[in-house]
């Protein structure tokens, strides 16, 4: 009797946590769809100058270069400098290694934000989209946010961004022309 019980116990365990954990966005389950286009320059060019303006000071790209994202978005070197470089000793060839010290960032957030180079080879297109999607506002944690597909992430940030209408915050800050 008692391995049975014990074996009900693992089975049903099994069952319960995988409910979440099994699931590409975990708890919340099935990750949202979406269709990227990776020919629009446009809007990789308008995603870019989001993710500077909004996430780079905390998230670094370590593994890309300067120079190559803007190839690669078909962003002359110049703009590049004057609108989405902020630091003036930045050279283009240099990796994207942000400007945050981990030391302080682990003070200040109890953990260091993380390098985001290679968060969709990790997760999937798919789960990036939805998480960014899913923050919401919740008093009880220290920030003020929660996220329904990573619980207990604290980045305030994409609550202000989601919280609005994707062309009145994305205005403000990718009005760049090239």
């Amino acid at each position: 009797m008692k391995h049975i019980t014990s074996l009900f116990f693992v089975i049903f365990s099994a069952y319960i946590f995988s409910a979440g954990d099994g699931a590409p966005c975990g708890d919340y389950g099935e990750c949202d769809t979406f269709e990227p286009d990776l020919w629009n320059n446009e809007s990789l060019q308008k995603g870019f100058s989001t993710y500077i303006n909004y996430c780079y000071g905390c998230h670094s790209l370590k593994y890309s270069r300067w120079n190559r994202i803007a190839t690669d978005l078909d962003i002359p070197e110049d703009l590049m400098f004057k609108y989405l470089i902020f630091d003036s000793e930045v050279k283009s060839g240099d990796l994207m290694t942000g400007s945050m010290i981990k030391f302080n960032a682990e003070q200040w957030f109890g953990v260091a934000p993380p390098d985001l180079t290679l968060v969709t080879r990790a997760h999937s297109p798919e789960w990036v989209y939805t998480y960014l999607r899913t923050f919401y506002e919740d008093g009880s944690k220290q920030y003020g946010v929660n996220n329904l597909v990573y619980p207990g992430a604290a980045n305030a940030q994409c609550t202000l961004i989601t919280s609005r209408p994707a062309n009145t915050w994305m205005q403000r800050y990718v009005d760049i022309r090239i």
